[in-house]
């Protein structure tokens, strides 16, 4: 007797552990379920809410006691629910997120399932399309399951995605229009350069056929008119030149021809070039040269463009009596070069733009040293066609450092 009240007693202890812990399980799922901040709600078999949590409460305007027995279409005051028979019994029912997604569960025993739809509901007057994320967890497996259904609401979040799709579509349109009318720009240009060039060789040819004079000898104010439209019309023949690279860089237009030359030697014959302008202003002319430094793989003619460019601009801003150097050196296998002159220099704030097109460091100054803020950009897109960099160290009042770094050799020409 003893036992059998032993085994009873240790039953009845058993059975009232698990109920104490059913319980305490119930009251915390309770207090979760009741506190979270997502809407959840309990359906049963039939698709009807039994319970409701305060957000779902809160979010839908309906009190706990006038959801319980709703259908699910009903809860959310979908229009379907609305239309015909009423909840389910549309057509579109067939669609619905809510109902698909409690009856999968009911169907497959997935403990988890999550999808993503949308639902048309009422808002007092009128009617909103909502996208929902809902996600279901069965729970009370058996005859008495129950579905948890948690609705998280992400239509802000869709129109956001919306406004950032269409807002990309914007912008890509915006791009392309702006490439189209870029590269027209640069093909009109193009062709104007090349329809100019043509009359203005004639102009600067006459010109100076004149001040040769062998068709006759001319006084001294023929000759001096004669001097001024040769050199206006170089100077508008150089303008042209720019205008017509700046158009075919940008228009893709413009190819890299290399070959392998000797850079000392180019530097000197640009030096040779330029010694004439430097001379007429008492400007000092040295070279630095690396001897580790021999051939280039690149395009020699625009290299010596890019030489020419930054040499010209730094005597036409070197006061006389200045010096200009140029520098060059290999550096982790780059050929680097320097231009320095003991000229104006160059504000800092201008220093960020002074590669743009038609950009200048003093643009007042234009009238006393010319140029067209061409000179610089055509730099810089030979530079880069190359692989290269170029960059500048000015102060104001003490001179400019024009540095470009070029690769010394490209593996397609080796």
């Amino acid at each position: 007797m003893e036992t059998k009240k032993h085994h009873r007693d240790l039953f009845l202890e058993s059975e009232n552990t698990a109920q104490l812990n059913r319980t305490a399980g119930t009251d915390i799922f309770s207090k979760v379920f009741d506190n979270a901040p997502l809407l959840m709600i309990v359906v049963n078999r039939d698709g009807k809410v039994e319970n409701i949590n305060y957000a779902t409460s809160e979010a839908l305007g309906i009190d706990k006691k006038d959801a319980l027995g709703l259908l699910g279409g009903e809860l959310f005051g979908c229009i379907n629910s609305f239309d015909g028979e009423g909840c389910g019994m549309n057509h579109e029912c067939s669609e619905c997120i809510v109902r698909n997604t409690v009856m999968r569960t009911f169907m497959t025993s997935e403990e988890v399932y999550k999808k993503e739809g949308e639902l048309t509901i009422w808002i007092g007057e009128e009617f909103s399309t909502r996208s929902l994320i809902i996600s279901t967890t069965l729970i009370e497996p058996g005859d008495l399951s129950r579905v948890l259904l948690t609705v998280d609401d992400i239509t802000g979040q869709k129109l956001v995605e919306k406004e950032l799709r269409e807002s990309k579509k914007m912008l890509e349109a915006a791009k392309n229009e702006a490439e189209f009318a870029n590269r027209a720009k640069s093909d009109f240009l193009a062709k104007m350069s090349h329809e100019l060039r043509t009359p203005l060789n004639s102009v600067i040819g006459f010109s100076d056929m004149l001040l040769t004079e062998n068709f006759g000898k001319m006084n001294e104010k023929q000759s001096r008119y004669a001097k001024h439209i040769s050199s206006s019309g170089k100077h508008l023949l150089g303008l042209i030149n720019d205008i017509l690279d700046i158009s075919k860089v940008e228009a893709g237009k413009m190819e890299l021809n290399l070959t392998s030359f000797s850079v000392p030697d180019t530097i000197q014959e640009i030096l040779g070039i330029i010694s004439p302008q430097a001379a007429e202003k008492n400007i000092a002319l040295k070279s630095d040269i690396d001897l580790q430094i021999d051939q280039l793989c690149a395009d020699e003619a625009k290299f010596k463009q890019i030489l020419l460019n930054l040499l010209s601009n730094a005597v036409r801003f070197t006061p006389s009596n200045g010096c200009i150097k140029i520098e060059g050196k290999i550096v982790r296998n780059m050929l680097s070069v320097s231009v320095a002159d003991n000229g104006i220099g160059i504000a800092p704030e201008k220093q960020r733009t002074i590669f743009d097109p038609f950009e200048q460091a003093d643009p007042s100054l234009s009238s006393e040293y010319g140029g067209t803020g061409l000179g610089l950009s055509i730099v810089r897109k030979f530079v880069e066609m190359h692989g290269g960099q170029i960059y500048v160290e000015s102060e104001i009042g003490k001179g400019s450092t024009f540095t470009f770094d070029l690769p010394l050799s490209y593996p397609e020409f080796q």
